[in-house]
């Protein structure tokens, strides 16, 4: 049992349903720090929502940086630099889209802001995985 909890949440492997399975948990992760910095910045700190929603959308990078190596992929490429670029572009295109679906959806809809940022981190959450999976971490040159 042990064995294949290990095999489902930490082996290496190539499924793309068992890497999706993992990236949600990751984007739960990602989600909770991403949202938490948004409420905070916009209900404490006064902060108007789409800077603060950028903000938060950087802590949440991070947090999938992190555990997206660890739990989904597990690939480091041969140029780090160039992964680390790549990874945080990949992620700066899905704040782009979260900023556009969260304008249109709060000031031009009027749902609250809250509720945009749950429709657009859904929406996001498949750019993310699909763009990571398919352009950053694609290559056979990869080692473990």
């Amino acid at each position: 049992m042990l064995s294949y909890l290990k095999q489902i949440c930490y082996a290496k492997t190539d499924s793309t349903a068992l890497q999706i399975f993992r990236y949600l948990f990751v984007g739960g992760i990602s989600f909770v720090v991403d949202y938490a910095i948004l409420f905070f910045l916009k209900e404490y700190c006064a902060v108007n929502y789409l800077l603060a929603a950028g903000l938060a959308f950087c802590g949440g990078v991070v947090a999938n940086f992190i555990f997206t190596k660890i739990l989904v992929f597990k690939v480091t490429l041969q140029n780090k630099m160039r992964e680390r670029l790549i990874f945080f572009l990949i992620c700066f295109a899905g704040l782009f889209y979260t900023e556009i679906i969260m304008y249109t959806l709060t000031d031009l809809w009027g749902i609250h802001y809250l509720l945009s940022k749950i429709v657009a981190t859904v929406i996001v959450f498949f750019w993310n995985f699909f763009a990571k999976k398919l352009i950053l971490y694609r290559t056979q040159k990869a080692s473990v």
